[in-house]
């Protein structure tokens, strides 16, 4: 599998998959090319431009923005929320909630 989570400054294109040898036995990593970073990097990873620190977020953070963003699939968010239990103590997407169920 292979969604796109960004594409802009200064993250550049992030990719949330378990395609390619980064994300063996079905692992899901975020994939980052930009100018600043490139590579494969796990929830509790830090992403962004190192010489610019306001910059820098978890990828855990990344991905729970846009798993949190209208219009995601129920795989979508599946994903999302696998890529995050990776990290028990970082950020979650709680049973029942995600921009498919909306709060009473």
């Amino acid at each position: 599998m292979r969604f796109l989570v960004t594409s802009d400054e200064p993250i550049g294109e992030a990719w949330l998959t378990n395609e390619g040898p980064q994300g063996s036995y079905g692992a899901a990593v975020l994939q980052v090319t930009s100018h600043s970073a490139k590579g494969s990097f796990g929830p509790s990873s830090l992403v962004g431009d190192v010489t610019r620190p306001e910059t820098l977020t978890t990828a855990a953070d990344l991905v729970l923005s846009w798993a949190m963003r209208s219009g995601r699939t129920a795989r979508e968010i599946e994903f999302a929320r696998s890529f995050l239990q990776q990290w028990p103590e970082g950020p979650q997407i709680p049973r029942g909630e995600g921009p498919l169920r909306r709060r009473p």
